[in-house]
């Protein structure tokens, strides 16, 4: 600290002013103030720990250092964060904070503090992942353990563990996501330090990755990584998802073999007299099951039912195995067929032309076979696939609804099982042709579209999915807003009746996404899915071809 040198003017009495003046502070911003006060702290308590910076007697330090502080006590406590404090280095960031009542604050002050603090923490967890990294060096694999997986010694988890209090298995898939980070995904760790990724999105990048072979993580976490700090850790998980399918050298099939392997039933203890039970198997099952399982809950709901939809979802479930095991044999009832041309027994058809793609939504029913009032009760599921996979002309993946990528023959089943299908016309420029602009109520086939688009509600943060959905206007009807694709979203009923009550604004643009501003001036962006190809042209759309000629 010998760069820093000071010279005070005792202050007589601990006055704001006169203590400002006094320092040179007077007229001084208030976040010139607090990293003044910053410096000073750090100053005396060196000089209180170490002694004096040019080896002066302890004593005499640390009754420089104690003037020191009581002259910075002078400087005022803050209520609340000052101006451009989105600029303060996460360090810094957290010598203002230390300094703010977060009890004192208005609503703007609050949501700028919790902001804040996310980004400190944020910083603090890229120390913690890169302490467990150098652990990971200073404890590499010997002898057996050497070309292991994780490249480290498996006495690292266990001494990490007792040091933490962790259990053996966390601490070692703690340094192994570590190792993964600081040695394959830079740029991730790098957003951790300057504080706009916090460990969980990292986490959920790191695990995305760790099959891919080392040649491919540059890009793929350029495809995950941008802006990855300003959505949900779920959504992270859906792009890099995503972003993995798109670069796995394996195929999907095979992956998917692979993975079926570890189905499985679990049972996991909770408190006051409750447990959970989990499954693991193929995604189509897995949606057909949660799918079935909610529209046999929906139906019992009533007036005179007094049951949550969770609680009738969880009583359905247990009734269909408990008291009507022989009802479930783990097959499915569905009707309807797909040819290659993508031609479905409704009749109709997806077909594309020029430069333009194609593709349908198939909607298939499992039909339940209990007795009592969920007889005959279905099920649907979406898949989305092109043409060319429907007709297995392309190893190109479906896209399950409430999922995500699925392989292309579990694809093609689907689509074979399909009742009906929703074709998804496109034009050259990608876009989803508009129709029933004038119409208030958009038609279920343009209700579909939008909940296909979006993936889960367009609030912010919101992850339901957008079957679930109502679907709204963002420019309300009797605004002007009309009834096309632009201008409607998927809403959840909470998301739905805050964007009315909340004084909320919106704005919505081409790809789908939102915008949403606070009373207090906050934005947040919602970004969809985009589990089919809805893109904003690239160049002028092309001539109304129905425009009547001129004659």
């Amino acid at each position: 600290m010998e760069d820093f040198q000071f010279d005070f003017i005792p202050a007589p009495e601990p006055d704001r002013d006169r203590g400002l003046r006094a320092l040179g502070l007077a007229g001084s911003s208030l976040l010139e103030i607090m990293l003044h006060k910053l410096l000073l702290d750090a100053w005396a308590e060196e000089n209180l720990a170490f002694g004096g910076r040019h080896g002066e007697p302890f004593d005499e330090a640390a009754e420089e250092a104690n003037q020191v502080l009581a002259k910075a006590a002078v400087l005022p406590e803050v209520p609340g964060l000052p101006e451009g404090w989105e600029n303060l280095a996460p360090a810094a960031l957290a010598g203002v904070l230390e300094r703010i009542d977060p009890e004192a604050l208005d609503d703007v002050g609050t949501i700028d503090y919790l902001q804040a603090s996310a980004k400190t923490v944020a910083w603090l967890q890229s120390g913690r992942v890169k302490a467990l990294n150098r652990f990971t060096e200073l404890r590499p694999a010997e002898g057996a353990e050497t070309g292991n997986a994780h490249g480290f010694s498996s006495c690292a988890a266990t001494e990490i563990a007792a040091a933490l209090a962790q259990p053996r298995g966390a601490a070692q898939k703690d340094l192994a996501e570590a190792a993964q980070l600081c040695g394959h995904l830079p740029a991730t760790v790098e957003a951790m330090a300057a504080g706009t990724l916090d460990l969980p999105r990292a986490t959920a990048i790191a695990r995305g990755s760790a099959d891919l072979p080392e040649n491919l993580l540059p890009a793929f976490e350029a495809g995950v990584l941008p802006k990855a700090g300003e959505i949900t850790v779920e959504s992270v998980r859906a792009r890099a998802r995503k972003a993995r399918e798109r670069l796995h050298p394996e195929s999907l099939t095979v992956r998917h073999e692979k993975a079926n392997q570890s189905r499985n039933v679990g049972l996991v203890p909770q408190d006051d007299g409750m447990a959970e039970v989990w499954f693991r198997c193929s995604a189509d099952k897995a949606v057909m099951v949660f799918n079935l399982v909610q529209a046999l809950a929906k139906k019992l709901q009533g007036p005179d039912e007094a049951r949550t939809l969770p609680q009738l979802r969880a009583d359905v479930i247990t009734d269909l195995l408990v008291n009507n095991p022989g009802a479930c044999n783990g097959t499915g009832n569905t009707t309807g067929t797909c040819t290659g041309a993508g031609t479905c027994g409704g009749g109709s058809a997806a077909t594309g032309t020029g430069n333009g793609t194609s593709t349908g939504t198939c909607t298939g029913n499992c039909k339940g076979t209990g007795t009592g009032a969920g007889a005959g009760v279905t099920a649907s599921v979406a898949v989305t696939l092109s043409l060319e996979t429907a007709a297995g002309l392309s190893k190109g993946p479906g896209e399950l609804a409430g999922y995500g990528p699925i392989p292309p023959e579990m694809a093609r089943n689907l689509a074979g099982l399909a009742e009906s299908w929703l074709p998804v016309l496109t034009d050259e420029y990608g876009n989803a042709i508009a129709a029933a602009k004038d119409l208030r109520h958009p038609p279920e086939w343009l209700k579909r579209l939008v909940r296909l688009r979006d993936g889960h509600c367009s609030g912010p943060g919101c992850r339901v999915e957008a079957r679930f959905c109502e679907i709204d206007h963002t420019i309300a009807w009797e605004d002007g807003g009309k009834t096309v694709l632009e201008n409607l979203k998927a809403l959840c009923k909470p998301e739905h009746a805050a964007k009315h009550a909340g004084g909320w604004k919106v704005t919505q643009y081409a790809d789908g996404s939102t915008t949403w501003t606070s009373r207090t001036g906050h934005e947040w962006t919602s970004t969809p899915e985009n589990s089919w190809s809805i893109r904003p042209p690239t160049q002028p759309p092309p001539p109304d071809l129905y425009t009547p000629p001129p004659f």
